[in-house]
């Protein structure tokens, strides 16, 4: 069977925790979760093409012409949360021009509300839980024209009803996953906005976090995480056939198994893989020794999720991380010479004019390098989220799939009475009260090392300043 997998053009994502200037600038990055289906549907005997609209800049009629070209029998998307009605537009606007054509959505949205998914006529099936399996399965049933109701792990409509078949088990050996397709994808396109080399890209080497952070469902699922050997072998694939020069580690904490970061870095050293790498990390789990480590095979930035200043939310949001221990982390990241993002979150529960203020000023006080700072939002399958429906008695992302709410409503901030407008302007101007200090200035000076961060730089700033003058545009 012919297989087309989209991922699907970006637009301004209004309901977004991200100011627009960071989803304007922040990088194009290819879709793993995407290259892992196209690689078991390969593995499985079938043939794919693979449309990374957002890196190819592909339009709405280039998409049709590529399919009209390849004519599959199959077309895969996927959505989280925030994108889905993104999504769901770019479904429904190629299904107005193959009909015909079986549509299947997989991703974490489509998980937890499969059956208000199935609810839109332009979608056909959806996976649910990790998606690999099941479309090489679906795939291959649909091919032999029966037994769809056997494939674990997928939704379909019987008639107008929604059908939701057993599941499928939990993929415990990541080992086992075959290596992401991306000989399907436009390698030379993905960047950061902080990368410093090309070919540039991402890797996922875990799956599940042991944190339980309430804002977050990544710590909800069984932490698992590849072997040392078999991350070497996928670097060792994109160094040499994909001349990837640097990469980022798209892991929730890479640091929590030390002795696999170890064997990771030794690796890399003794396979002569001379590439800049990124990480994710929580503060209090990283030591002299293990950073040393990373920066002798290659690391040059980890980022922190520092998310307040104020030790009452932290302690609210089930962080288990002092200011204390966040400050020493930073300061020794950079003592070993390697530079530090950090991750903050305005809009938290029970936030106060106050308390934003404080972690504005801890977030200025530390010797960060570069800062990402987002509007809380409650999103499903979190602690969060679940306090924030049996406060409202409402489910607010089963309406937001159906359709039922206008297409860029935005939950309501959960038990705290600052209006989003006024949290969003908290947010721009803490952008700003960062990058425009002398001190700053310094620190980016120090991190350039092309003409061509210097241009990325340059736009970002003029589209910051532009940001920070217009009036508030949150709803």
């Amino acid at each position: 069977m012919k297989a087309t997998l989209i991922y699907t053009p970006s637009l301004t994502i209004q309901n977004s925790d991200t100011s627009e200037v960071v989803q304007k600038h922040f990088g194009c990055f290819p879709h793993l979760g995407m290259a892992t289906v196209a690689a078991a549907l390969e593995q499985a005997g079938h043939s794919v093409q693979f449309l990374d609209a957002p890196a190819s800049g592909l339009s709405l009629n280039a998409m049709a012409s590529a399919i009209r070209q390849f004519k599959p029998e199959l077309i895969g998307y996927t959505a989280c949360t925030n994108d889905f009605p993104n999504v769901l537009f770019w479904i429904n606007k190629i299904h107005e021009r193959f009909p015909d054509i079986a549509t299947v959505v997989g991703g974490p949205h489509l998980t937890y509300y499969p059956k208000e998914s199935l609810t839109h006529k332009s979608i056909d099936y959806v996976t649910i839980g990790d998606g690999q399996e099941t479309m090489a399965e679906l795939a291959s049933t649909l091919e032999k024209g029966k037994g769809i109701e056997k494939v674990k792990g997928l939704g379909w409509r019987k008639g107008r009803k929604a059908v939701l078949n057993k599941p499928r088990p939990l993929f415990e050996n990541l080992d086992l996953l075959p290596l992401p397709a991306r000989h399907l994808l436009p390698n030379e396109k993905y960047f950061n906005f902080l990368s410093r080399r090309k070919n540039f890209t991402v890797l996922y080497t875990e799956a599940g976090c042991p944190g339980k952070c309430i804002f977050c469902d990544i710590g909800r699922a069984k932490f698992r995480y590849k072997s040392a050997p078999r991350v070497l072998e996928e670097l060792e694939e994109c160094y040499h056939k994909y001349r990837v020069r640097e990469f980022q580690f798209y892991d929730a904490n890479f640091v929590t198994n030390r002795k696999r970061v170890k064997e990771i870095c030794q690796g890399m050293r003794e396979r002569g893989l001379d590439m800049l790498w990124s990480v994710e990390a929580r503060a209090d789990m990283v030591n002299r020794e293990i950073l040393t480590e990373m920066k002798s095979a290659g690391c040059y930035r980890i980022q922190y999720g520092i998310e307040t200043g104020n030790a009452r939310i932290m302690e609210i949001i089930n962080k288990l991380e002092t200011k204390e221990q966040i400050e020493a982390a930073v300061k020794l990241t950079k003592k070993i010479g390697i530079s530090v993002l950090g991750f903050f979150m305005l809009g938290l529960p029970t936030e106060t004019e106050e308390t934003m203020e404080e972690t504005v000023k801890f977030m200025l006080s530390l010797p960060l390098d570069y800062v990402s700072i987002a509007l809380t939002r409650s999103y499903p399958n979190t602690k969060m989220y679940e306090d924030w429906m049996q406060k409202s008695n409402w489910d607010f992302y089963k309406d937001y799939t159906l359709g039922k709410i206008p297409r860029n409503s935005v939950i309501p901030l959960h038990n705290t009475a600052i209006p989003i407008p006024r949290v969003q302007e908290k947010v721009n101007e803490a952008y700003y009260r960062f990058f425009f200090r002398p001190v700053q200035f310094w620190r980016i000076l120090r991190d350039i090392r092309s003409l061509q961060q210097v241009n990325k730089y340059f736009w970002a700033t003029a589209d910051m300043l532009k940001e920070a003058a217009s009036p508030n545009k949150a709803a």
